[in-house]
Order: C-alpha cells, then structure tokens, then sequence
C-alpha cells in the first residue's frame, strides 16, 4: 500500500483513521484464514484481530520516524541458488533503498517479534549467520538477476544493482517497536534517536569480506558433517529432547556468551558415528 517513506507519511497526513481503515481490512483478511469463524470463538477473533491492528499501526508510526528517506524494493523476495555446494532456499524479509547524503544504499531488514541483538553478526563468532548470508555476493547476484528480469517483462525500472550497505533487525511489538542496525553509512535510522555507537561500521567492505569467509567455513563444516547445537538452559528446551542422546558433550571454540543467553559451551554432533 505505501512503497516508501513518501507514501507512508502522506497518509498519515491524511489522517490516522486514513491508514487504520487499510490496516483493519489487510488484518481481517489474514484472520479469516488464519483465525476461521468454525474453529475460534467470535470474541477471541476480536481481541486478535485489535492486537495484531495495533501492531501494525505501532509499527507504520515508527517507520514514519526514519531520518532519512527510502522505498522498498523487495518483499519476501525468494531466492534459490548453491552456496559453496549447499542448496538452500531462501526468503529475504525487506530490502530498503535508503537516499543518505553519501547516495542510495541498499538496507536489508528481517522482522522480528523478539527481542534482538547484534552479538551473533560478530564474523569470529557467527551465530546468526542470516542476514550476513543474504547479504553475500552469491546471494545479491541471484537477487538482481531476477529483479532484472522482473523489470524487463513488466516494463517497469529496474532498481539493479541491489548490494548490501546494511543489515538491520525490525522488532516488530506492540510495546517497543525499534531498528537494530549495522550500517556503513549512519549510526541512527530514527530522525531523534540517539546515536547507536555500535551501529555504523566504518570498514563495511572489511566486515562484508569477514562474513563471507566465515559463511564458506560453515559451509564447509556444515557438508563435512560438523553440527554444533546450542547448550541452552533447561528451561528453554522444547523438542529437542530427543537429540539427547546424539550429542557428545564437548566445547566449540568461538561462541561466546549473548544477549540471547546462549551458553559458550556447545555440543557437537558427530554425524559419523553410530547411533
């Protein structure tokens, strides 16, 4: 509905009911599908259907405070392609061109509905290896193909080359909406926030070649038959119980303890070993 900063302030210009009226009708049809009126009560409906519009609205007002301006150039872009012998397929959230006052740069955001943290893009000690993943040559060479390609046969401009200038974490909440950026151009995406010193990396091109090192060295572990998984506390296990007793206890140098509270000490999976 608005592809940019542009269109998403003219209407709230408009008026707040202006957007509430487009988001009430995107909500209720994601809920009758998600939520159908033979399965849930009439009044459990209602209150999911007011949370999830209060969401959304909380969420377009803080998009609404970005410093600087930007459209939207892909959403749920899916991507298919081998990554050093590895198939996978992919869905990148968002991409944003941002016009800084250096020039466009190309922003990849991934939603969250939790809490975040940076520690895991640390290249030594890449435990959330996906949104470095997606901003990988391999990956952004797939991408503008297919966007090249999608320009071509609708006529429309072609927004290629995308690259990757900066990830960044959209905690989606109704209680505290926010950006967690890492980028090579600002240390703020909010116009009146504080500066994040932690958010802007001035050697982008030292930090994109690190990931990709790294990514290949999971990779490589990964189709070896190297699996390291999380020792994470008691509490937190669900359904991994089963796995139990396929572990062997050991400690995998390099992951460090995070916000997330993840443990430093790992397990490894011996895939070679006999059951």
């Amino acid at each position: 509905a608005w592809p940019g900063s542009r269109a998403l302030r003219a209407a709230f210009d408009e008026g707040e009911a202006v957007v509430r009226e487009r988001v009430e009708a995107e909500v209720a049809a994601v809920i009758r599908e998600a939520l159908p009126a033979a399965h849930y009560r009439g009044a459990s409906i209602r209150i999911e259907s007011a949370r999830q519009v209060g969401v959304a609205m909380r969420w377009l007002a803080h998009e609404c405070k970005r410093s600087e301006p930007f459209e939207v150039l892909c959403r749920e872009f899916r991507v298919q392609l081998e990554f050093g012998g590895l198939p996978l397929e992919l869905a990148i959230d968002r991409i944003d061109r941002v016009q800084s006052a250096s020039g466009p740069m190309d922003l990849l955001v991934d939603y969250k509905t939790g809490r975040v943290s940076r520690a895991g893009w640390d290249p030594d000690s890449l435990t959330e290896p996906q949104l470095p993943l997606y901003g990988s040559a391999e990956v952004l060479a797939v991408v503008n193909e297919v966007v090249a390609g999608q320009a071509a046969r609708t006529g429309s401009a072609d927004p290629s080359p995308i690259s990757c200038d900066g990830l960044c974490f959209s905690q989606v909440s109704d209680t505290e909406p926010k950006f967690l950026a890492l980028t090579s151009w600002t240390d703020r995406l909010i116009q009146q926030g504080q500066k994040d010193r932690h958010g802007l990396e001035p050697d982008w091109p030292g930090r994109a070649a690190a990931w990709q090192r790294r990514l290949r060295q999971l990779v490589r572990s990964f189709l070896q038959g190297q699996v390291y998984c999380a020792n994470v506390p008691a509490g937190a296990l669900r359904f991994d119980e089963d796995l139990a007793g396929l572990i062997r206890a050991g400690e995998a140098p390099g992951y460090p303890l995070t916000e997330a509270g993840v443990d430093p000490l790992e397990a490894s999976l011996d895939t070679g070993a006999e059951a």
